[in-house]
């Protein structure tokens, strides 16, 4: 290829912009948190907020006090979308089937464990599977239907377990464990958090299934 005329005549100040534009071009991926005053939009569940997001919080005040940060309901369906146009920066989830193109590293993994009323009647020494499953239940779960996760694991060893209440919180699925015969199924470390509420044991399920994994997705 020849350089016409009017190509030769641009090329000073073509090389003179693109000079300019160089510095900028480095500086894209470099981050200070100290001085940064983004604001991070994090999705992920109620139940996750509350075990991540104050220590994050605090850390954030100490050592990078301009960065604000905004946390949103994980919205399955559009959520590789939203960390693609950046809608999202960050999303804190259970492993999802996301494309390649979407990074993410576990960051946890909690045992289940089972929440009973301290008193309840069918909850003793030998608490085995056979007690559980003849208990009835309360399903954490943002979804409007379907199981939990814990009924997949269960489902593939041929159990079923009967589900009488479905709520959003952890923290609501607690206070009906402490007032009722129900039993709910979470993760140890939400299990730590909403043992607060009164009257509330933590017992070993009887059944070994997989830890629920944590994954930060961005």
């Amino acid at each position: 290829m020849t350089p016409t005329p009017m190509a030769r005549s641009l090329a000073g100040t073509v090389r003179s912009s693109l000079g300019g534009l160089d510095p900028a071009l480095r500086q894209v991926g470099q981050f200070d948190p100290a001085s940064s005053q983004r604001l991070f939009k994090v999705a992920t569940s109620g139940s996750a907020e509350m075990s991540f997001l104050p220590d994050l919080a605090e850390r954030v005040a100490r050592e990078a006090p301009g960065i604000r940060l905004a946390t949103v309901r994980a919205d399955r369906g559009n959520l590789e979308e939203d960390l693609r146009s950046g809608e999202l920066d960050l999303a804190l989830d259970i492993g999802l089937p996301l494309t390649a193109e979407i990074r993410r590293q576990q960051i946890g993994a909690s045992e289940l464990v089972v929440l009973a009323r301290v008193g309840h009647p069918a909850i003793g020494p030998g608490f085995d599977m056979e007690a559980y499953l003849a208990q009835e239940h309360v399903l954490v779960t943002g979804r409007r239907r379907g199981v939990g996760l814990e009924d997949v694991a269960l489902g593939r060893l041929g159990m079923r377990r009967r589900i009488r209440v479905r709520c959003q919180r952890h923290g609501a699925a607690s206070a009906i464990v402490a007032r009722t015969d129900l039993l709910a199924t979470m993760s140890r470390s939400q299990a730590v958090l909403d043992k607060a509420q009164a009257g509330i044991q933590v017992l070993a399920l009887p059944v070994a299934l997989p830890e629920l994994e944590t994954f930060l997705y961005w």
